[in-house]
C-alpha cells in the first residue's frame, strides 16, 4: 500500500447519534395507564408530530427525554431495548391497546401495517401530511418507540398523496377536518421554520446528522448498502455496448491486436475502440466457449464467476492456476461448490519470487484456441481502476488431419508458449498442453517473451531471451545506436544495486540495445539513452483515487533510499491521448524509439516490473548463467512480423501507409523535476 495510504483506506467511523428529542411530559404524552382526554382529542397547542416531538411554546422536561444511550423515564416513554412482540402487526395492535386508544374488544382492521400506521396517525404520532416508509412492521416499530422520526427521512407528500385520502379507521382518529384552528394551534400546514424550531431541529446537518447514506436499513429503505450484490446485478459499461459484436473490434484493431482496459470514472474510456474490458473476451461472438485456463498472481473469485454469470457463460470448464485468492478455494471445493474448477496455488520457494504472469487461454467447441497476455490481474479494481495492456491473439484453428508440420509460426509462438507451461511441471496444465500440440499457431505474429524461476544457462528466458531476438530482428535504420532512447515504463521497482552500472546498464539496458545494427568501424561508443516512466507523488495524488491509487504502486521507501541514483531516469506519467493520465499505471511496457519520436523499433507489453527477480541477473558463481526468481509473460512486436516494415509509425500526424502504433503514454516525455518524487510505500 502507498505512504499514507492505509488510513484513508479505512471508512471513518460513523459520528456518535444524536439524542433523541425529548418527549413532552404534559397532557399530550401518551402514558399506558392513562387515556386521552377525547376520542382523538389534542391540545390547540401541542400537537405532537411524532415520538419525541416538540412544541415550540413548551420545554421538554428531563424526564421524558431519550437517548440511545439511556432508557427513559417518563410515563409512556419505551426504550428500543425493552423486549416485546411488535416485530408484528399483532403485537402493534397490542401497543397501541396498552395506549389506552382502543379496547381489546373493539374490532377495527389493524392485522396489517397499513391500518397500523393508520391508528398511529389516529394517536397524533404522525400528521397524515407526512409520508413514510412504513410498508413493514419493522419501520412501525421504530415509529413506536421513538425512532426513525427524523424528516430527512420522512418526505412530505403533496395533495395527491394516499396519507391524505385514507381517513384512519380507529374510533381514536382524527381526520384532517377536526384538526384545531384556533389561536396557537399547530397544523401541517403551519410548521415553525424559525431558528430553534423543532422543524430545524429535525434537519441535522452537522458532523452528526444522518445524512441519505445513512438512511434505515430495514425491509422499507433505500439505502445503497442494502441493493443487491449478487453477480446478476453485475453490469460491464463497455460490454454493454460491444454485446454481440467484439469479433467485429478484435477485427478493426488489427495488426496490433492491443488494447487497455477502461476506467470506471472516466467514461470517455468507455466507447474507445481500443478499450477492452475482461467481459468482452467472454463474449460468445469469439465463440462457442468450453474451456478457460487463466494463470495469474491475484484473483478475486467472486468477481471471475460474476464475468461469466452476466456473459451467460456459467458452469464452463475452468484452470485457475494462482499465488493469491481472496477466497479459501480448497474449502470450497470441499463443499462442492467448484465442481467445474481445477485449481492450483502455486508456491514459490524463493521470497522474491512470484507467479507474476498473467496469461488467459480460452478453447472453443471446434478445437480452436485463443491466447491473451495482459499486465491485469483478474481483480475487479485492475479492470476499473488501473491502465492495464491487453494483447489478444486471434483464434488460432484445429490442425487439419493431413497437417503434418508443427504448427508454430515464424515467431516461434507456439515453441515458447509451450516450454512456459512446461516449466511448472502441473498435472492440471497436461489437457491444456495437449491441446495447444493440436493448434495451428502459424497466424502468430508477435513473440512470446518468458520468465520461470531458476538458474539457466541457456538464453531462453527473461532479458537474456529478448536480447536473442532483438539482435535477430530489431532494425534501427537511421544506425546511430546511441540515439535511440529505450523507454521502461512499469508499475513497480525491485532492488536494482547501489549504482546504475551494477545491474541496470551493464545487464538490462545492455540486452535491451540489441540490434541488427552492426558495423565494426563504428566508433560511437556513447551509452544508450534510457528513461523510466513511473508515477511521482503528484502524478497519484492528483490521479482519479488520490493517495488510494498508489496502491497499485508498491515501491518500498527504504529501497528507494539505497538507490536515490534511480531519480535521474525518472519521467512522469502521462497518457492525455488515451484519457488515462489521472488513472495509475498497471501496465508493463518496454520499448525503443527513434530520436525524432516518430518510428519505433520494437516494444514489448507484459507483466514484468523493471527487477533483477523478473528479469534475471548474473550470478557470481557463474557469469554465463541467468538467475530468475518469477514467473513472468510478455510479447515482444516486431514491426518485420506485423507490417513488412523496419519500424513502426507512432506519430498519427505524420502521413503513413502503415497503421499507427498507439502508444499507452504520451511522447515527448516529461522528466523529474526537483521537487518531484516517485510513489513509495513505507513498511514502517
Amino acid at each position: 500500500m502507498a505512504s499514507g495510504s492505509e488510513s484513508l483506506k479505512e471508512k471513518p467511523t460513523d459520528p456518535e447519534p444524536e439524542p433523541l428529542k425529548q418527549k413532552p411530559t404534559g397532557p399530550e404524552s401518551e402514558s399506558p395507564k392513562q387515556k386521552p382526554t377525547g376520542s382523538g382529542s389534542e391540545s390547540p397547542k401541542q400537537k405532537p408530530t411524532g415520538s419525541g416531538s416538540e412544541s415550540p411554546k413548551q420545554k421538554p422536561t428531563v424526564s421524558g427525554s431519550q437517548s440511545p444511550k439511556q432508557k427513559p423515564t417518563g410515563s409512556g416513554s419505551e426504550s428500543s431495548n425493552q423486549e416485546y412482540k411488535c416485530y408484528d402487526p399483532e403485537g402493534l395492535k397490542q401497543k397501541i391497546i396498552d395506549s389506552g386508544s382502543e379496547s381489546s374488544n373493539q374490532k377495527y382492521r389493524s392485522f396489517d401495517p397499513e391500518g397500523l400506521k393508520q391508528k398511529l396517525i389516529g394517536l397524533g404520532v404522525e400528521s397524515p401530511k407526512q409520508k413514510y416508509r412504513s410498508s413493514d412492521p419493522e419501520a412501525l416499530k421504530r415509529k413506536l418507540i421513538g425512532l426513525g422520526a427524523e424528516s430527512l427521512k420522512q418526505k412530505p407528500t403533496g395533495s395527491g398523496s394516499d396519507s391524505l385520502n385514507r381517513k384512519p379507521t380507529g374510533p381514536g382518529s382524527e381526520s384532517r377536518n377536526r384538526m384545531p384552528k384556533g389561536p396557537g394551534s399547530e397544523s401541517w400546514k403551519r410548521k415553525p421554520t424559525g431558528h430553534g424550531s423543532e422543524f430545524r431541529k429535525r434537519r441535522p446537518t452537522g458532523p452528526g446528522s444522518e445524512s441519505q447514506k445513512r438512511q434505515p436499513t430495514g425491509p422499507g429503505s433505500e439505502s445503497r448498502k442494502q441493493q443487491p450484490t449478487g453477480p446478476q446485478n453485475y453490469n460491464d459499461a463497455v460490454w454493454k455496448h460491444t454485446k454481440g459484436m467484439v469479433d467485429k473490434k478484435l477485427e478493426k484493431s488489427e495488426p496490433y491486436r492491443i488494447f487497455m482496459s477502461p476506467i470506471a470514472c472516466d467514461p470517455g474510456t468507455h466507447n474507445e475502440e481500443s478499450t477492452l474490458s475482461f467481459a468482452e473476451l467472454l463474449d460468445k461472438s469469439l465463440g462457442d466457449l468450453s474451456e478457460s485456463l487463466h494463470l495469474n498472481f491475484m484473483v478475486e473469485l467472486g468477481w471471475l464467476f460474476a464475468q461469466y454469470f452476466i456473459t451467460d457463460q456459467r458452469g464452463k470448464k475452468m484452470t485457475l492456476l494462482y499465488e493469491r485468492c481472496d477466497e479459501d478455494i480448497d474449502e470450497l471445493h470441499k463443499k462442492k461448490k467448484l465442481l467445474n474448477v481445477r485449481h492450483k496455488k502455486i508456491i514459490n520457494k524463493n521470497a522474491f519470487g512470484h507467479q507474476h504472469s498473467k496469461v488467459s487461454m480460452f478453447a472453443y467447441a471446434d478445437g480452436s484456441l485463443r491466447v491473451v497476455v495482459m499486465s491485469a490481474n483478474l481483480c475487479e479494481d485492475d479492470w476499473t481502476k488501473y491502465a492495464q495492456g491487453i494483447w489478444v491473439s486471434p483464434k488460432f484453428p484445429l490442425k487439419e488431419e493431413d497437417d503434418k508440420s508443427d504448427g508454430n509460426s515464424q515467431t516461434d509462438f507456439k515453441i515458447d508458449i509451450l516450454r512456459y507451461l512446461n516449466s511448472f511441471r502441473e498435472p492440471s496444465l497436461v489437457p491444456w498442453i495437449q491441446k495447444i500440440e493440436k493448434v495451428d499457431f502459424s497466424q502468430a505474429n508477435v513473440f512470446f517473451i518468458p520468465s520461470v524461476p531458476g538458474k539457466h544457462t541457456e538464453p531462453l528466458w527473461g532479458h537474456l531471451y529478448l536480447k536473442n531476438i532483438l539482435k535477430k530482428h530489431a532494425c534501427l535504420p537511421f544506425c546511430v545506436p546511441s540515439e535511440w532512447p529505450i523507454i521502461a515504463q512499469c508499475s513497480s521497482l525491485g532492488s536494482l544495486g547501489t549504482t546504475d552500472e551494477e545491474w541496470l546498464k551493464s545487464e538490462f539496458v545492455e540486452s535491451l540495445s540489441a540490434s541488427t545494427y552492426c558495423d565494426d568501424t563504428d566508433t560511437d561508443n556513447d551509452p544508450i539513452p534510457f528513461h523510466l516512466i513511473y508515477p511521482s507523488v503528484k502524478n497519484v495524488l492528483n490521479s482519479w483515487d488520490g493517495a488510494l491509487g498508489g496502491i497499485c504502486l508498491p515501491y518500498n521507501k527504504i529501497l528507494h533510499e539505497k538507490q536515490l541514483w534511480l531519480k535521474k531516469y525518472m519521467c512522469l506519467w502521462q497518457c492525455h491521448s488515451r484519457k488515462r493520465t489521472k488513472a495509475m499505471p498497471h501496465i508493463k511496457t518496454y520499448c525503443r524509439i527513434s530520436p525524432c519520436l516518430t518510428e519505433m523499433s520494437w516494444f514489448l507489453l507484459g507483466s514484468a516490473n523493471l527487477s533483477k527477480a523478473a528479469w534475471g541477473r548474473k550470478l557470481k558463481s557463474d557469469e554465463q548463467s541467468n538467475f530468475i526468481m518469477a514467473h513472468e509473460a510478455g510479447v515482444l512486436f516486431l514491426p518485420q512480423f506485423l507490417i513488412g516494415s523496419d519500424t513502426f509509425p507512432i506519430d498519427e500526424t505524420e502521413p503513413n501507409k502503415f497503421p499507427y502504433f498507439s502508444l499507452p503514454f504520451d511522447l515527448p516525455l516529461a522528466g523529474y523535476s526537483d521537487t518531484d518524487q516517485p510513489w513509495t510505500i513505507s513498511t514502517r
